[in-house]
């Protein structure tokens, strides 16, 4: 027996419709499959780019580390710039009586007074030999007292000048009153700030 006409042509378009969604929907699903691959590749760009960048700002982060802690273990010293400013304002500067001291249990301190010492001498003073005390604020400090320890107010030409000869290299000197009974200046070299 043949099938009629009518149901051929019902089991054909029925058949067309089951065919078309199976093809649609595998199409949507291979769509979805390259959306999927698509959206994948470029979130692992991303990632590979951040992951770039973040190794890039780990390496950068710890050389500024070792960098901020070398400097922090390096000696106090100047530029050959730094030098010759503090030589030119202390060169024509009147001159005193100078003693530079510097704390014991730092010998950092010890090689910086040396230092300071050195810029002095080039500069046409005469400071004692730099030497050791046991109690020193960090960082520099200047002290100045007429005769007897007392007070100096305004303090005179030479201790300005040395605080400004500091003062043109970054440094700013503490300031400690009394203390020296013969009108001299002192400095003194604490630990690093």
């Amino acid at each position: 027996m043949t099938p009629d006409l009518s149901t051929l042509t019902a089991t054909v378009s029925d058949l067309v419709q089951k065919v078309d969604f199976w093809w649609r929907l595998r199409m949507l699903l291979t769509a979805g499959t390259v959306l999927i691959a698509a959206t994948t590749f470029v979130v692992q760009f991303a990632e590979r780019k951040k992951t770039t960048e973040l190794s890039a700002a780990k390496s950068a982060l710890s050389d500024a580390k070792e960098e901020q802690i070398r400097q922090k273990l390096a000696d106090r010293n100047f530029t050959t710039n730094e030098r010759a400013a503090m030589v030119r304002i202390l060169s024509s500067s009147p001159k005193s009586k100078l003693r530079i001291r510097y704390l014991a249990t730092e010998p950092e301190a010890g090689r910086f007074a040396k230092t300071v010492h050195a810029i002095f001498v080039e500069a046409g003073w005469n400071p004692e030999p730099p030497t050791f005390t046991a109690v020193v604020y960090p960082g520099v400090s200047l002290s100045l007292s007429g005769s007897g320890g007392v007070q100096v107010l305004p303090p005179p030409p030479p201790f300005e000048n040395v605080r400004s000869a500091f003062k043109e290299v970054g440094i700013e000197t503490g300031m400690i009153w009394g203390g020296v009974p013969d009108g001299a200046l002192d400095i003194w070299i604490g630990k690093k700030p």
